[in-house]
């Protein structure tokens, strides 16, 4: 039985010693997953960064490019719409102008017709 016991504890023994070496893989093991991933990770954020920067530093190109052309176009419609407003200023001092002498001929032709019907009328009021 002796014998058996000392095979028994060299089997037990075995046994602790390859758990214990299959631990301690398995930790290792951990570990090293553990230092991939972190590593993996700190690469992926970096680049990240990196596409952060310039993606922000393309859309403020295009911001600016855009600005420049609203600036642009505004500018040119200015002085378009001066000179549309000059067009437009000129024509309505035209049709003053026009209104104004119609404006005096119908004065003249009402002097002028009130003066016949009264002269008209005087003149059969004598009769």
């Amino acid at each position: 039985m002796a014998k058996s016991t000392t095979e028994s504890s060299e089997i037990v023994d075995e046994a602790i010693r390859a758990i214990s070496g299959a631990s301690t893989k398995s930790a290792a093991d951990a570990e090293r997953v553990l230092e991939t991933a972190r590593s993996g990770l700190e690469h992926t954020v970096a680049l990240n960064r990196k596409v952060g920067t310039a993606l922000s530093t393309g859309l403020e190109a295009n911001l600016k490019a855009g600005f420049a052309m609203q600036t642009a176009l505004l500018t040119a419609s200015q002085s378009l719409f001066e000179t549309a407003a000059s067009a437009n200023k000129a024509a309505l001092a035209q049709w003053l102008e026009v209104t104004d002498q119609a404006q005096s001929a119908l004065l003249d032709g009402l002097h002028t017709g009130t003066g016949l019907f009264f002269d008209t009328f005087l003149a059969s009021a004598r009769r």
